[in-house]
């Protein structure tokens, strides 16, 4: 049986969602996804390397999933929808005074055809073994 997370546990993890958001959301981003596949792959490894994969999945699965005018394909939106959602306090707590975070508040702002690269590249790292600490 899975522990409850606590109200203390949500903030550390609310904390390192919004890091890896800013860094996710950053210029670094988008400039790494128009230098192509050989520094978009790269700056990924990076925000996975400093804020986890979880983190990482978690956003991109969130904003995917809340993305609903069609420019998410199919494909992302199916592994969004398999991803573990973002917990709000009131799931943790009846008494929390902690108030669920908007939407908005952690979702990436990239356009949605960065996002759907972003989104297939995690595909492909998860896919593939690492083999001498680089995925291939």
């Amino acid at each position: 049986m899975e522990d409850r997370p606590t109200i203390e546990k949500w903030r550390e993890e609310k904390a390192i969602l919004l890091e890896c958001k800013e860094f996710l959301g950053s210029s670094r981003m988008s400039a790494a996804y128009h230098e192509g596949a050989d520094a978009f792959r790269p700056f990924l490894r990076e925000a996975i390397a400093e804020y986890g994969e979880k983190p990482v999945k978690i956003l991109l699965a969130h904003t995917a999933r809340n993305l609903d005018d069609g420019r998410i394909d199919r494909a992302s939106k199916k592994w969004a929808n398999a991803q573990p959602p973002i917990l709000h306090p009131a799931s943790i707590s009846e008494s929390s005074q902690d108030e669920p975070q908007p939407y908005a508040a952690l979702m990436i702002s990239k356009h949605p055809t960065i996002l759907n690269q972003a989104i297939r590249e995690i595909i492909k790292m998860d896919k593939q073994p690492i083999r001498g600490g680089v995925a291939r």
